[in-house]
């Protein structure tokens, strides 16, 4: 790889790795992602001193934007789409019960479990799938024993678990047409800085929650579920899609259709259903805000609102606030929520930047 292309590349996936390694008590405005509108970049021009993207000048540069950026929100809709197909076809509770009778009733395996879990639903799905679907499953799976630090994963590995692939979250999706990468290739890239963030997470619950996990439980008595065998087989054959190079809104739909139809015909869900969880209304004011951004990206304007906006935190993340109200309130505070993730955040995002910077510069 050319010095230039590792220079666009890392550029990228830090990036990934400062918005979404491990949640902030509050939602990143990242530079690198919103200096050029929610959209990728235009890889003729020429890129300006201090920024990781380039912005576009053009009409012919916004309408590709406007088309990425659809693209790139028809992705997440479709999965989320599949995602709530999954739940509804019992893919979700199955794998629940699965993870509680694997834990034997130890507390720290059934942590560990949680974590890998939350994980792998997070990376192959997304964030919000992890947060709505997965946190009343952690939820019930502890449910005789109501520890705080299983709902807490599902928070936090929505964010630290979501840098494996391009498809993991809609920051990703952004940033991955400038890193010059293939999908396999983002997926390299990202997974020592995966697996570093997992294992960062599941530490952290443990020393946060040590005392109640000291103790043992009861499992649960419950019978376990056969294990959905289309719904998985639905999810495996997107993700082969999506490694395999096909525009990524392509698989993404056609598992959302495929499985979503299959629901339908089962009785096992409905259209309100499946239309509230494409969250349609939420995707056209990204989309429109996307656009505004990177129609205003070449005007006086654009230096204004560099300088207006922080790169930082600021008020909420959406996942944050998803987990909420999908139950973590009864588990948490305000003020306990926001202490764990100043104790921890600054450390794991440290960490995981140096895994990046050493695994890029040793593969590159």
């Amino acid at each position: 790889m050319l010095a230039h292309d590792r220079a666009k590349a890392a550029g990228g996936l830090i990036s990934v790795a400062l918005s979404r390694t491990s949640p902030w008590v509050a939602v990143s405005h990242h530079r690198c992602s919103v200096e050029s509108g929610l959209s990728s970049v235009n890889l003729n021009s020429t890129r300006p001193p201090g920024r990781l993207i380039r912005k576009a000048h053009s009409t012919v540069g916004y309408s590709r934007h406007v088309t990425h950026d659809a693209g790139s929100l028809a992705q997440i809709v479709a999965i989320m789409v599949l995602a709530h197909a999954c739940a509804d076809e019992g893919l979700f509770e199955s794998l629940g019960k699965k993870v509680d009778s694997l834990a034997r009733g130890s507390s720290t395996r059934l942590l560990a479990l949680s974590v890998a879990f939350a994980a792998l639903v997070t990376a192959v799905l997304s964030p919000d799938a992890t947060v709505v679907l997965l946190t009343p499953v952690l939820i019930a799976a502890s449910a005789a024993h109501p520890y705080r630090s299983h709902a807490y994963a599902s928070v936090r590995l929505s964010n630290s678990a979501s840098t494996l692939l391009p498809v993991s979250n809609l920051t990703n999706l952004l940033v991955f047409a400038s890193t010059g990468l293939s999908f396999v290739g983002f997926a390299w890239a990202m997974l020592p800085v995966w697996v570093v963030a997992v294992a960062a997470e599941y530490v952290a619950l443990r020393w946060w929650f040590r005392k109640e996990l000291r103790q043992s439980y009861e499992p649960s008595v419950a019978t376990e579920t056969a294990l959905p065998l289309f719904p998985l087989a639905i999810v495996i054959v997107v993700l082969l899609g999506l490694a395999g190079g096909a525009t990524p809104v392509v698989p993404a739909a056609a598992g959302a259709i495929l499985l979503g139809g299959y629901a339908l015909i089962r009785g096992n869900t409905t259209w309100k259903n499946l239309w509230n969880a494409a969250n349609l209304p939420f995707a056209v004011l990204v989309f429109v805000w996307a656009f505004v951004v990177s129609a205003l990206g070449s005007t006086f304007v654009d230096d204004w609102f560099n300088n207006v906006m922080p790169a930082g935190s600021g008020l909420g993340s959406l996942a944050n606030l998803l987990w909420r109200q999908s139950g973590g309130r009864e588990l948490s505070t305000l003020r306990g929520f926001h202490a764990l993730g100043f104790a921890t955040t600054p450390f794991i995002v440290a960490l995981c930047t140096v895994v990046l910077w050493a695994w890029t510069s040793l593969i590159w």
